[in-house]
């Protein structure tokens, strides 16, 4: 299927396909007649369930090797889409990792007018982790709908 894809009428590349796959399976973004399965990118799904567990931990849990070793643990040689939270996360009852920081801060405490120390940290701390896997986390980088501006 990668395969019929490439082909375009005039010889570019018709698509970029990303494979959603979580087993780590080595030759997901190799080439068919490579013997992999022919994709341009894979999503980097771990990086994200990690996050989601740091921002339940004490912030001082949170040591830079293990976020360092978190991101940049996969495959080189494949091209990894790196991102933060998705819908994943809130399909499965869990929360986006914004929501885990801040809760129900969130809903009175995201105006200017309103100082929150929850909301602040938490704003804080989304965006550190945003830029961390923006650098970190692969070769492309997937916002989850709403980020896009750098607001939870």
């Amino acid at each position: 299927a990668n395969d019929l894809l490439r082909r375009d009428a005039t010889g570019g590349m018709a698509v970029t396909t990303v494979a959603e796959d979580v087993s780590g399976q080595p030759g997901v973004c190799r080439p068919v007649w490579h013997g992999g399965l022919g994709f341009d990118l894979r999503l980097g799904m771990g990086p994200p369930d990690e996050w989601a567990r740091l921002a339940r931990e004490p912030d001082h849990h949170w040591a830079p090797s293990r976020i360092v070793n978190m991101l940049t643990g996969r495959n080189a040689a494949e091209a990894t889409v790196g991102y933060l939270e998705s819908h994943d996360q809130c399909l499965v009852g869990d929360k986006t990792f914004a929501f885990t920081l801040m809760d129900a801060a969130m809903y009175g405490g995201m105006s200017k007018a309103v100082e929150d120390p929850r909301v602040e940290r938490g704003v804080a701390l989304h965006k550190m982790a945003r830029l961390l896997t923006l650098a970190l986390g692969g070769e492309a980088f997937l916002t989850f709908m709403g980020n896009e501006f750098g607001h939870p």
